[in-house]
Order: structure tokens, then C-alpha cells, then sequence
């Protein structure tokens, strides 16, 4: 029997949903600003004000993102009311560009580094950083013009099944799931993959996926997948890091380079203790 890959882990099941599962609204609940900052991040990447597809198909995008990450169901909801008066997607009469609820920045600090979000992608960096150094590319083309990668490690050197093994090398590349107890491999053909890939759930405080690249790395990045918004860290090889929110319903390209290469690149998602996000990883290039 064929089993699809997953889209979302809910308690001890994997479950295909599209739904997303959260505490009920309380009149006393406050917006969280990290969690809106992240929302407003995925809205800016992946919902394109600007292009004349529609209204609706841009409020439906913008209520995705919003839903899947903001924990608070009353500010998922404002966020989504909001899009709902904006212009984007058409320019209706009257229409209001201002705007959805919450602050359009926030600052968060950690032992080793500073995070600063905008309103497209949150780039971490340690003190000496340099914050134009590592970009971010979802055009594979434009990523194979600026890195020149000359190797790709591919799923389909792993059997289709639950691989035992959590930590292994593929191709020269370190793949290491930080808390699960198998690595689950799909076959070509799922969610427009023309190769194996790796299908597992990732969450803040749980099962990470990281990849680790061979020293003098320029420039890596991956066939991914996932329905529900993930954060994807790339470190070089001096410490400094860049981050971006990635949804995407079928198969598109990620990838970094620049400043002093790609040392890793780690996927995770914000903790919400009734559901997690399932990445879909296939060829790896760098």
C-alpha cells in the first residue's frame, strides 16, 4: 500500500489537513507580535499585493498564512478582515492600502545573536555580520548564475520507506532530523517531485531538519515543499545567519548563497502544541 506524504502532525497522527487547529479566542487575548511579524513576513513573500490576480485569491492567500501562524484565532481573524479592505490583488474604489494589525517590526536578542524581522524576511545576525552577505534566492536560475553549484545530492540514493537512521550523509551533505525516530522517504510524483524526498514534521522545541554542507560551500539550496509556512535558517561559514518564511502547495526551489557560503541550513516552525507544519525536501544543490 502507497502512503502520501503528510501535511500536517497532529498530536500522535500524521493527518492530511488543510485545517489548522488552535485554542479558542478569549475576549483578554492580546496579539502576539512575534507571531504577527511572522504572518506579515509570509503575506509579503508569498502573496504578491502588487499583481492584478484577484482580490479573493490574494485575501485567501493572506488568510492562509495568517491562520497558519498566528496562535491567537481573534488576531488571525483582524489580520484576515483587514486584507479583506485592502487593494491588493484589484483597485476597487475606496479601497485602503493601510496596513493589517500589529507592528510591523520586532526585536528579539539570544546569547549569540540579535533577530530582526521585517515585513519580508527576518535576517539574524552576530555582531560582526555583514547583512547583505547571504541572500536568499527562489529562482533556481538566478541562484546557479550568483553560486555556480557544481554538485547535487539526491534522495534517490535512499530506499522509498522509513529509513532507520536519523543522522546521515547524502551526497557530501550532513542531513540530521534533531528529534524524530525515522526518516520518512517518498518516491517521484507526490506534490510535483521528480525525485525522492524526504517528508518530516518540524517544529521550535522539537524535530528540526538540518544540513550541513562541506567547507567552502558558496552557495546550497533545495527542492522543497510545504503547505503550512516554515523558517528556514541558513548559517555560513562565519556565523552569521539569514532567515525567511517558505510555503509553498507544490515543489519550488530555496536556496542561499553569498557572503562567506552556506554552512547549514535548518528548517523549523514556530511551536503550536496542536499542530506541525510537514517539509518536504528532495535535490539538494550546492
Amino acid at each position: 500500500m502507497t502512503v502520501a506524504p503528510q501535511r500536517l502532525w497532529t498530536g500522535t497522527f500524521l493527518v492530511a489537513s488543510a485545517l489548522v487547529v488552535g485554542a479558542p479566542p478569549t475576549a483578554s487575548a492580546e496579539c502576539d507580535a512575534v507571531g504577527v511579524a511572522r504572518a506579515r513576513a509570509a503575506i509579503a513573500e508569498h502573496c504578491v499585493c502588487a499583481l492584478r490576480s484577484g482580490h479573493r485569491a490574494y485575501v485567501r492567500c493572506a488568510t492562509r498564512h495568517a491562520n497558519a501562524i498566528v496562535r491567537d484565532r481573534r488576531c488571525a481573524r483582524a489580520m484576515a478582515r483587514c486584507t479583506v479592505e485592502t487593494a491588493c490583488g484589484t483597485r476597487p474604489r475606496g479601497a485602503s492600502d493601510r496596513a493589517c494589525p500589529g507592528p510591523p517590526s520586532t526585536t528579539t536578542t539570544s546569547t549569540l545573536a540579535s533577530s530582526t524581522s521585517s515585513s519580508s524576511t527576518t535576517t539574524t545576525t552576530a555582531p560582526s555580520c555583514d547583512r547583505s552577505g547571504l541572500l536568499a534566492f527562489h529562482d533556481e536560475t538566478a541562484f546557479a548564475d550568483a553560486v555556480h553549484p557544481s554538485r547535487t545530492a539526491s534522495f534517490d540514493l535512499l530506499p522509498v520507506g522509513f529509513y532507520p537512521h536519523t543522522t546521515f550523509e547524502l551526497g557530501g551533505v550532513s542531513v540530521e532530523l534533531t528529534d524524530a525516530g525515522s526518516a520518512p522517504i517518498f518516491g517521484p510524483g507526490w506534490l510535483g517531485f521528480t525525485t525522492n524526498f524526504l517528508s518530516t514534521g518540524v517544529q521550535d522545541g522539537a524535530n528540526n531538519l538540518v544540513l550541513t554542507f562541506p567547507p567552502g560551500t558558496l552557495g546550497a539550496g533545495a527542492k522543497v515543499a510545504s503547505v503550512f509556512p516554515v523558517t528556514v535558517v541558513a548559517t555560513d561559514f562565519a556565523g552569521c545567519s539569514t532567515t525567511t518564511v517558505f510555503a509553498a502547495e507544490t515543489v519550488r526551489f530555496l536556496g542561499f548563497g553569498g557572503g562567506a557560503g552556506v554552512h547549514s541550513i535548518r528548517i523549523t516552525s514556530p511551536f503550536a502544541p496542536l499542530h506541525t507544519p510537514i517539509v518536504n525536501v528532495g535535490d539538494l544543490t550546492f
